[in-house]
């Protein structure tokens, strides 16, 4: 009603001001004054309706977002966005307001309300920020799918890709890649200090490329020369802007940002395309997207299969660096696994529970999806967690809030493996693992996270078995924390660490690369 009389209200003003200035002796100084005045009464009416009579009024957060979405642009452009709203959810609660018609909650009653299956007592439909994620022209891929019934249905496609035969015959492919990062990084630390964060990545591209593509990256052995890396890192940058404004993607594709975005569509559309040129040798993920009538899947699969994969990592050596404690304890553990089986492979890698619980706790502190994903409340509005979000209203629950929340965990802020394990229970509180969403929940959680657990626990166990490793002289780790960006990736700073190959490793590292030589052949 409210909104109604502001717009019944400035129609009347615009027909009153254009009048004028058909009547006026000098029509052009009464056009400016007229079009500035109309302006301004149009922006002062929606700001009024905005800030203090729309529904979501009595949802504290920060003012300017209340006005516009330019608040969220203005956040994401300076890349602190997971610190941001996680310091607004500590100063406002559970439910903050982050845009005009945008709430963002930390609240674990919520997850299953938003995310849940279609049989929950809530249907949420995704949010229109989903037009804003890259993908090739005039088509959709599972992750911009706004529709429940075409995301099933592209989702039967993919589960082909990822059940419990498909993942053994990605084996050789992760497997050659590791053994090949491993002796990357015995070159590079001759040389000084090494950014294991670079090799990481340029590993889990190589990967992406082998199982999406057929290979052709090739980043740990010659290096990013065709470019992919920047223009990955580029478009992820770019397409946190246009998630925010949809409307300017879809509306304003000649700015030099669109195109930059563009570039990485046209760069995935062109390497499905030699794909399927190829005769299938291997059934990697190409092999059944192509089947499927799914190349618009390509983007997808190069920004969850190379950098999400990659920061797990990453940010876990971050931590271990710190905890020499855990390196020893993860270390045993590979031991008596290798006394257990006579050979650690990546069957029994996966039932080792420190370093599942090490991998937990730097996916829980750092999620490579920081924000959330967005849900959109259905007609009428609905009731989430006692809270009412009226029709139309985008709701989000950012994963690297809820997961320091510390309603929900013991030292949020802490790496603490041993909160995964039975040992874990501090002083009798135990921490609610509802909170922990890394890769969502529910039907649209992260169809690739088998796989993606299963490279990093093979990445991980590879290069604690083979490195001694520490931060250079001088690193100051909360120094690092604050250069951390968060768009719709995490971005990762430089981690410098000196590595020495373990004397005292080189008997186990011989069975680890044994076991990779046999299973990449």
């Amino acid at each position: 009603m409210a909104l109604g009389t502001f717009v019944l209200g400035d129609a009347a003003l615009a027909l009153l001001l254009w009048t004028s200035v058909l009547c006026h002796p000098y029509p052009f100084c009464a056009w400016l004054f007229t079009s500035a005045t109309y302006i301004a009464s149009l922006s002062s009416s929606i700001f009024i309706y905005r800030a203090y009579l729309h529904p979501l009024a009595n949802v504290r957060g920060p003012f300017l977002a209340r006005l516009s979405k330019l608040w969220a642009v203005a956040v994401t452009v300076e890349g602190r966005n997971h610190a941001t709203i996680a310091e607004l959810h500590a100063k406002y609660g559970d439910f903050i307001r982050i845009g005009p018609n945008e709430v963002s909650m930390s609240n674990v009653a919520a997850i299953h309300a938003i995310y849940g299956p279609r049989s929950t007592l809530l249907i949420l439909l995704r949010s229109p920020r989903y037009k804003g994620v890259p993908r090739p022209a005039n088509s959709e891929s599972l992750m911009s799918f706004r529709d429940h019934t075409q995301h099933a249905q592209r989702h039967k496609v993919w589960d082909r890709a990822f059940t419990t035969s498909a993942l053994k015959d990605y084996n050789p492919l992760l497997t050659h890649r590791v053994q090949q990062l491993s002796d990357r990084l015995t070159s590079e630390s001759l040389r000084g200090a090494v950014d294991v964060g670079k090799w990481f990545s340029a590993c889990s591209f190589d990967i992406m490329g082998d199982l999406a593509f057929d290979g052709a990256f090739e980043l740990v052995e010659n290096g990013d020369v065709g470019g992919y890396w920047q223009t990955l890192n580029e478009a992820i940058r770019i397409g946190a802007i246009f998630i925010n404004l949809p409307w300017m993607a879809a509306k304003m594709p000649f700015l030099p940002l669109a195109s930059k975005k563009a570039k990485l569509e046209n760069f995935a559309e062109r390497q499905v395309r030699g794909r399927l040129e190829k005769v299938a040798h291997s059934k990697d993920l190409s092999y059944w997207l192509v089947r499927g009538d799914s190349p618009s899947e390509a983007v997808l699969v190069i920004i969850a299969g190379s950098d999400s994969t990659t920061l797990v990592s990453f940010f876990l050596f971050f931590f271990l660096a710190q905890h020499p404690a855990a390196v020893a304890r993860l270390r045993q553990e590979f031991q008596d696994t290798h006394n257990k089986y006579g050979e650690l492979t990546i069957e029994n890698l996966s039932d080792l529970p420190y370093l599942n619980a090490c991998i937990n706790e730097s996916l829980r502190l750092y999620p490579p999806v920081p924000n959330g994903h967005p849900r959109r409340a259905p007609e009428g509005g609905a009731t989430v967690a006692e809270q009412f979000i009226p029709e139309g209203t985008t709701v989000i629950i950012p994963a690297y809030t809820i997961q320091r929340d510390p309603k929900y965990w013991c030292d949020p802020n802490a790496f603490r493996p041993e909160r995964w394990l039975p040992e874990g229970v501090t002083a009798g509180r135990k921490d609610d693992f509802r909170a922990f969403i890394p890769f969502s929940y529910g039907p649209y959680a992260c169809i690739g996270r088998n796989l993606a657990r299963q490279e990093i626990r093979l990445l991980v166990a590879t290069v604690i078995s083979r490195f001694d490793f520490e931060l250079v002289e001088g690193f100051d780790p909360q120094e690092f924390e604050k250069q951390i960006t968060g768009e719709f990736l995490l971005t990762r700073p430089a981690l410098p660490m000196i590595l020495h190959e373990r004397a005292q490793g080189k008997h186990a590292w011989r069975f680890m690369k044994l076991f990779l030589i046999e299973y990449a052949v």
